[in-house]
């Protein structure tokens, strides 16, 4: 247990409340919760027995004793908050993706540097054991030499029934959607379990329903796209292939990365989070 560690979430939506109940579970106190107005926070903070709420992230920053903070706001807040919340002094957890511009998430990393603040973006799967299993078994060079990486991350959160939300609206969300919201997690794994980066991309991306109606029967145009598909170049010479959509109805959070090797193949579902499969051409596979 993390002893005597205090913090505040910025953020009381869906991913905010998981980090108040996460923080909890590890030892560390929830001091304040932080929302876009103070009847929001005021209500998430008595749901949860949060001591204090703040209408203004940035009253929290200036009043509360705290070591860290986690931000749980759409993306394009993120880089603002995040620059104030290491000026004040803290160490920082991010919600993906750190900012829709990636000079400012280059910012942000030379700030946290220069600062001696410990900053991260909270890619949670690559905590799974089979995840950390997966890493292992590539370190230790049992699949051989890696040529190829493929998967997919599928979703039907977004199929035209999901009400209007933030999430399409560019001010908030940033010009992409698919790729930021669950590609990035995909790609994060992939670099995680194999080591690798990527070095060139090719991508094609859909808006499969470019228009959507708001709660007040408005029809608006939809810039950011319900699909994409990569193909990319890592380092060591490895190959790869990526499929996110957030529009495959049936699949509610299907992660599928499979590695190739000279020796082996791996691959792990998230549909069957503790299953590693390890496959073999000339012995039994592994599982």
């Amino acid at each position: 247990m993390t002893k005597d560690l205090r913090a505040a979430v910025i953020g009381v939506g869906f991913i905010g409340r998981v980090h108040v109940e996460s923080l909890r579970r590890i030892g560390v106190e929830v001091t304040a919760v932080a929302a876009s107005t103070m009847d929001r926070a005021q209500d998430h903070a008595g749901t949860h027995q949060v001591p204090r709420a703040y209408g203004d992230y940035r009253a929290l920053l200036e009043r509360e004793t705290i070591d860290a903070v986690h931000i749980c706001t759409p993306p394009a807040l993120h880089a603002a908050m995040a620059r104030d919340a290491l000026d004040a002094g803290l160490h920082v957890v991010c919600e993906k993706p750190l900012t829709v511009d990636p000079d400012e998430s280059a910012l942000l990393a030379a700030q946290a540097e220069r600062l001696g603040r410990i900053a991260a973006v909270n890619y949670n799967i690559r905590y799974y054991a089979a995840a950390q299993r997966a890493r292992q078994l590539v370190q230790e060079g049992a699949l051989g030499t890696i040529h190829l990486v493929h998967g997919a991350y599928l979703q039907d959160f977004h199929v035209p029934e999901t009400p209007w939300g933030w999430r399409f609206e560019p001010s908030f969300g940033g010009p992409m959607r698919a790729i930021t919201e669950i590609g990035s997690h995909w790609l994060d794994l992939m670099r995680f379990v194999t080591g690798r980066e990527v070095l060139s991309v090719v991508s094609d991306t859909r808006t499969c329903y470019p228009t959507r109606r708001r709660p007040d029967d408005e029809t608006v145009n939809v810039i950011s796209e319900d699909y994409a598909g990569a193909l990319f170049a890592l380092e060591e010479g490895a190959a790869g292939t990526l499929t996110v959509s957030e529009v495959s109805p049936g699949r509610k959070n299907q992660l599928r990365i499979e590695i190739v090797g000279t020796d082996g193949t791996l691959a792990w579902d998230s549909e069957h989070v503790q299953h590693l499969w390890v496959g073999r051409k000339d012995e039994p596979n592994q599982s």
